[in-house]
């Protein structure tokens, strides 16, 4: 674990250094005349390059007894900075090399990400302190491990060890403690976002990868999206008393959206994706700093800077040193040294709140936003609302016979043409439905035609009894309602709106098949695509219709898509073609092209 921190450190020491920025640049900042480098690793001495360049005086020193006549002391031993930091001279700034790194990464690399989101957003990022010994006592370290091991060894055997922190809690037992502990588990997709899967109890639940936030309005004037890592998820607290439940109920009129995640890498949930949420003017940005090197306005210089540099681009660093200091020493709020429970997050809540976020006017000039588009039918022209009409007629001939009473599920697909990832995604769906309801898109702007892709597609699946595919007409995937889609190829970083189309199906076509869930494979490729995924991850749910993602079909390592088909024709490479479609494709394929 040492090893990955160090490494992690020196990464980020090497893209800095590739774009000839110095982790000098603070200290410099910081205008401190004279600098001791505290004690020789191979990180050190990497900083020490940096800094005497700018500076007329630094020195690597062993021993501490030689430190008294430097203002900024910097610890090369990050592991046991603690214990050394307590030993230190007191008129001197202290810092690890690992702070001084991450803190010019941040600010450099990390910043820029946030900074270049909707610029008229509001964007806070907020430091948390862990225990109170943080700022307070002088074993700092001592405290931490002796406080982990004493949680842990406890909650490992015997869950009623929590009862005194949670004895507020009607619901409490051990069953309560047992889910509000459950780990629910993360991937990573091939965009590098880390993500938590669907996971569902009695009080902890993630749906469509965010976790449940009880009361979310219906309709409202903005968002506020809350990123971060354990203390943005909620550990340790049920879905009606996480941060973002408690700031959802300051914000009645707002819709609370919880992107925490569990551990490390929170962030990539606003870094790794921005264009595929359409952050608007009036949204909030709430980032849980994941960052522990951070300075909290104990050390005052340092933390004034980073303050002052963040307000400089549009972000506010929430100083949150006193968020603990009204609470009632009798109500204990913290389960282990870096985690609080829900008193602790009712505090942050409420400091935040109190601090920050009543202060931000929220323009309510216009009319309210809607969680979904309801009374879809006002959003379409007259001529469309009767094609809508006589298409839903068309469905209700097509429906299973006896199927009110069974599963029944839906795929939109466009099969262009048909190959092995749309026969994977296919019989996936079956293992989970008792009737399958597949749309192809009907618009004729596809390489293949309407008439060849329905040839294709009905002649791989004729053997599946319990398999009805449908033309989507005009109102799933089609120029009335998803433009964007058939120029993708084009608009690759587009941001749209897909809002009209997955309504449509939701409100309209999903209850005349009586659909009760949609499928969709991952997208590695296609940012629009995704941006339809993620819409229909917000707005089905709302209609009870369940959204599963399955993991694209791979054949070496790489995602089948017809896109790759579409190349292999173009190339007449005829050996990968056959991996990559069934037998009823390529002969389709072979007819057309190879005679």
């Amino acid at each position: 674990m040492v090893t990955d921190v160090v490494s992690n450190i020196l990464n980020k020491w090497l893209i800095l250094k590739e774009k000839n920025i110095s982790t000098a640049y603070i200290l410099k900042e910081l205008n401190y005349k004279n600098i001791a480098i505290f004690g020789k690793n191979d990180l050190a001495e990497r900083l020490y390059s940096d800094i005497e360049t700018k500076f007329s005086k630094v020195d690597i020193i062993l021993d501490k007894n030689m430190l008294q006549n430097y203002n900024c002391i910097i610890i090369a031993d990050f592991q046991n900075y603690y214990d050394l930091e307590k030993q230190m001279l007191k008129n001197a700034d202290i810092y690890s090399v690992r702070e001084i790194v991450e803190l010019t990464y941040f600010l450099f690399i990390d910043v820029r990400k946030i900074s270049n989101l909707n610029k008229n957003t509001k964007k806070f990022i907020v430091r948390v302190p862990k225990i109170d010994v943080e700022y307070k006592s002088k074993n700092i370290y001592e405290a931490m491990v002796s406080l982990i091991k004493f949680n842990r060894e406890n909650f490992d055997n015997n869950p009623s060890f929590f009862k005194y922190l949670y004895n507020d809690i009607a619901e409490f037992s051990d069953e309560y403690i047992k889910q509000l502990f459950q780990t629910p588990a993360i991937i990573v997709k091939e965009s590098g976002e880390a993500t938590h899967i669907d996971y569902k109890s009695d009080y902890l639940n993630v749906i469509n990868s965010e976790r449940y936030t009880p009361n979310q309005a219906e309709e409202y004037y903005n968002k506020i999206y809350i990123f971060g890592d354990c203390y943005a998820f909620g550990t340790g607290a049920d879905d009606s008393r996480t941060i973002a439940s408690h700031i959802q109920n300051y914000f009645k009129e707002s819709r609370v959206i919880n992107y925490g995640m569990l551990g490390a890498g929170g962030e990539d949930r606003c870094f790794n994706r921005p264009s595929f949420y359409n952050y608007e003017d009036n949204d909030i940005i709430i980032i849980f700093a994941l960052y522990p090197y951070l300075p909290l306005s104990s050390k005052k210089k340092v933390f004034d800077f980073i303050s002052k540099k963040l307000n400089e681009i549009g972000i506010t660093y929430c100083d949150m040193m006193k968020v603990y200091d009204n609470r009632n020493e009798n109500k204990p709020i913290f389960f282990d040294a870096s985690h609080v429970n829900h008193r602790g997050y009712k505090l942050i809540a409420d400091y935040l709140y109190n601090n920050y976020l009543s202060k931000i006017e929220i323009n309510k000039t216009g009319k309210k936003k809607n969680s979904a588009v309801k009374n879809i039918t006002s959003k379409l022209s007259q001529e469309h609302n009767k094609g809508l009409e006589e298409y839903l007629k068309y469905l209700s001939t097509e429906k299973f016979k006896n199927s009110d009473n069974k599963k029944c599920g839906s795929i939109v697909m466009n099969v262009n043409p048909f190959t092995y990832g749309h026969k994977y995604l296919i019989e996936q769906a079956l293992k989970e439905v008792d009737y399958l309801y597949i749309f192809l898109v009907e618009e004729n702007k596809s390489i293949f035609s309407l008439d060849d892709r329905y040839n294709i597609i009905t002649d791989n699946l004729k053997d599946y009894k319990n398999i009805k595919v449908l033309k989507s007409g005009k109102y799933i995937i089609s120029t009335i309602t998803f433009p964007e889609y058939f120029t993708k190829d084009f608009q690759k970083e587009v941001a749209v709106d897909t809002s009209l189309d997955i309504s449509i199906f939701a409100e309209k076509i999903a209850p005349a098949l009586n659909i009760s869930v949609r499928f969709a494979g991952n997208e590695p490729f296609c940012n629009i695509t995704r941006q339809y995924n993620n819409t229909m991850q917000e707005i089905l749910p709302q209609y009870n219709i369940e959204f599963k993602v399955i993991q694209r079909y791979e054949i070496d390592g790489m995602a089948v898509s017809a896109t790759t088909v579409r190349k292999c024709i173009d190339n007449k490479d005829y050996d990968s073609l056959k991996k990559l479609v069934p037998k009823a494709t390529y002969d389709y394929l072979k007819n057309k092209f190879m005679v």
